[in-house]
């Protein structure tokens, strides 16, 4: 599985003028619902704010991979969202310009382990990153996660 195969282009959202990182969840989710990668907006939100309580998923970098579990999840899916000046995590670390959504149905074993870990490893290779973070288009993005 290439992590590419589970992102669409609609599903990549660029220079996002977001302050707070519900809204953000709520963007991009809407995407995912849109595109019938979740069946129910607001139970998968809910999943996602019950791990942020956990542990926040900003990451560093200026990356966040908020990430959810849910029976709300169609099929695995990532929705990719650039914040233009950085959204505000609510986490105390710097603000953050690229989130990584992810969508995994329950039935899913640890996809999403396995994702967050393919994601990771390419997040600290810092050419990588700074592609991802310098990118203008859609396409770019896309041609960029198709290297995972």
């Amino acid at each position: 599985m290439n992590i590419s195969d589970l992102l669409i282009k609609d599903n990549i959202l660029l220079n996002l003028s977001i302050s707070s990182k519900l809204d953000a969840f709520k963007e991009l989710s809407s995407k995912l619902l849109i595109n019938n990668c979740i069946n129910d907006q607001k139970e998968y939100i809910n999943a996602l704010i019950k791990r942020e309580q956990e542990f926040s998923t900003n990451i560093g970098f200026g990356i966040a991979i908020p990430h959810a579990k849910d029976k709300s999840v169609n099929k695995a899916s990532i929705a990719i969202g650039t914040f233009s000046p950085g959204l505000n995590y609510e986490d105390g670390e710097a603000p953050v310009k690229l989130m990584f959504l992810l969508a995994v149905p329950t039935e899913s074993d640890n996809l999403h382990l396995e994702i967050l870990k393919r994601l990771s490893r390419k997040i600290i290779d810092t050419k990588f990153r700074e592609n991802l973070l310098s990118a203008k288009t859609v396409n770019d993005i896309f041609k960029i996660m198709e290297t995972i």
